[in-house]
């Protein structure tokens, strides 16, 4: 089976995390930006022992009351 290299990084992150994809959408911090991307996010979050909700911070995902 041949994967994506960022395939490969979420399979290194979700091995150390047990974590849900990061999914680009509407609302989503802007991880290209941020991160030059999902593989960028994907080493940080290892390098810094988090996951990447933890990184990009809690609260973007809540709806507002």
């Amino acid at each position: 089976m041949k994967t994506t290299q960022e395939g490969r990084k979420y399979i290194e992150y979700h091995e150390k995390f047990n974590n849900i994809p990061f999914a680009y959408g509407v609302g989503m911090p802007n991880i290209d930006e941020m991160y030059c991307g999902v593989i960028g996010l994907y080493d940080e979050c290892i390098k810094q022992n988090t996951t990447w909700q933890e990184l990009v911070g809690s609260g973007w995902d809540e709806k507002p009351s």
